[in-house]
């Protein structure tokens, strides 16, 4: 946490990087939206009457929460804005080169399988989908 002060030069050491604040981007037109929840984080109430039919939704570091904050997440970035589909994000080692296969992140830090069970769950339950989407392939998020 925190924000970085003086410019950074590549490479810099991974703790030199501050997250700083992240935000929540909806993106309409007149017939479709699309919300991208950029972290595991939010502002209570920020997207209240707001509506999204599909949500690219923050996954990392998820499951390092209690069951409480899951919930919350879920009430504030998922219930809040009604979608129809879910597509994690965030969820993947991006330690690895980009012409390799994505994975998720090393489950020492992040359960991977953990979070999907709470998000298939809760989708199942509110009949939304949640669909993982392939690397480097175009494609229609509203498909």
């Amino acid at each position: 946490m925190g924000n970085i002060e003086n410019l950074l030069k590549p490479a810099a050491w991974w703790w030199q990087y501050k997250e700083g604040g992240s935000f929540s981007v909806l993106i309409e037109n007149d017939r479709k939206s699309i919300l991208v929840q950029g972290s595991a984080r939010f502002k209570p109430e920020a997207l209240k009457g707001r509506h999204a039919d599909v949500v690219f939704l923050g996954i990392g570091q998820l499951v390092n929460q209690d069951d409480a904050y899951r919930e919350l997440y879920w009430q504030q970035a998922v219930a809040a804005v009604r979608p129809r589909r879910i597509i994690p994000r965030h969820w993947d080692d991006f330690w690895l080169r980009l012409d390799q296969p994505l994975v998720p992140f090393p489950r020492l830090a992040n359960n991977f399988e953990k979070s999907m069970d709470f998000l298939n769950r809760r989708g199942q339950e509110k009949n939304i989908e949640v669909k993982l989407l392939p690397a480097w392939l175009k494609v229609d998020a509203f498909r």
